[in-house]
C-alpha cells in the first residue's frame, strides 16, 4: 500500500469488507485521507477497495446479521456502500472512528 504525499495512518484495523453474499477478510487502513481496504492474499475476491474521506456521504457503526456490534457502514456519495466487520480486537476503536470521520466531514 503506497500513501499519498502527507498522507498518515489513523487507524489498521483487521477487517472483513462485505461482498454480496461473502465476507472478505484483510486490512482495512484508515488514513487521514481515505480509506483503503487490502484483502487477504488466500481470498476469492482480491480487489483493493479505495476511496476518499471527502466522498462519504453517510458513516456509522453497524452490526452484523442486525445483531452483532461489530460493524462500520459507509455510504459514498456515487451510490456506493461499503460494510465493514471489524475483528473482535478492534470493535473498541469504533466509536473512535465514527467520531474521527464525522470531524473530518464537518471541517
Amino acid at each position: 500500500m503506497e500513501l499519498h504525499d502527507g498522507e498518515t495512518v489513523e487507524y489498521k484495523l483487521s477487517a472483513n469488507l462485505r461482498k454480496g453474499i461473502e465476507y472478505v477478510g484483510g486490512t482495512l487502513t484508515i488514513t487521514n485521507e481515505r480509506f483503503i481496504f487490502i484483502p487477504h492474499s488466500f481470498n476469492l475476491q482480491r480487489g483493493e477497495v479505495s476511496f476518499n474521506i471527502h466522498d462519504i456521504i453517510d458513516f456509522d457503526k453497524s452490526k452484523m446479521l442486525g445483531i452483532v456490534p461489530n460493524g462500520l457502514a459507509v455510504k459514498l456519495s456515487n451510490g456506493a456502500a461499503h460494510n465493514f466487520v471489524v475483528a473482535p480486537g478492534e470493535v473498541a476503536h469504533r466509536q473512535e472512528i465514527v467520531d474521527l470521520i464525522h470531524e473530518k466531514l464537518s471541517a
